[in-house]
């Protein structure tokens, strides 16, 4: 089956950087639904029991700012909005307890938050960018990527069942 993003009618933009960036003519994810993605990405992710002591760290005071800042970066990668100015790559090095297994549930419930939040196409758009990015975030964290990195069998990087039961 051929996916539907690879018939959307390209152009070509310049980016707040100079640029030139191509972007679909007709933009599937807008800012709302990347807003709307992360809210209800991270109300599950705070609950989860392998995401959420991760996530406890962030004081509850500083919740706003981090769904914000989370929020900027996928607006910066999807809308290329320039929003973000972080380095994720570093931010997730400095957290050596993450294990491979902590990136596949992460990508099995943005997966799912995707498919629950975005219209169709935004949510292939949008897990398609987060598969690409938890790849390159395993591949240059230090413990992670190691081979003997943490990373059950039911935790398959490519999909698996959802929370609540649906396939992801």
């Amino acid at each position: 089956q051929q996916c539907p993003l690879r018939n959307v009618m390209m152009t070509q933009h310049t980016s707040p950087s100079g640029r030139a960036r191509h972007h679909p003519a007709h933009q599937p994810v807008d800012a709302p639904t990347i807003d709307r993605l992360v809210r209800h990405f991270y109300d599950a992710a705070r609950e989860d029991p392998l995401l959420g002591p991760v996530f406890g760290r962030v004081d509850e005071a500083e919740w706003p700012a981090h769904i914000a800042r989370v929020a900027a970066f996928w607006r910066s990668v999807l809308l290329h909005d320039g929003s973000y100015k972080g380095n994720p790559m570093r931010t997730h090095a400095e957290m050596p307890e993450l294990t491979a297994a902590h990136f596949d549930r992460w990508l099995a419930m943005w997966r799912t938050a995707a498919v629950r939040s975005c219209p169709p196409v935004a949510a292939m758009l949008v897990i398609d960018k987060a598969e690409r990015m938890a790849a390159a975030l395993i591949a240059a964290h230090p413990t992670a990527g190691r081979p003997d990195s943490a990373r059950p069998d039911s935790a398959a990087p490519s999909g698996g069942e959802a929370p609540g039961g649906t396939t992801a």
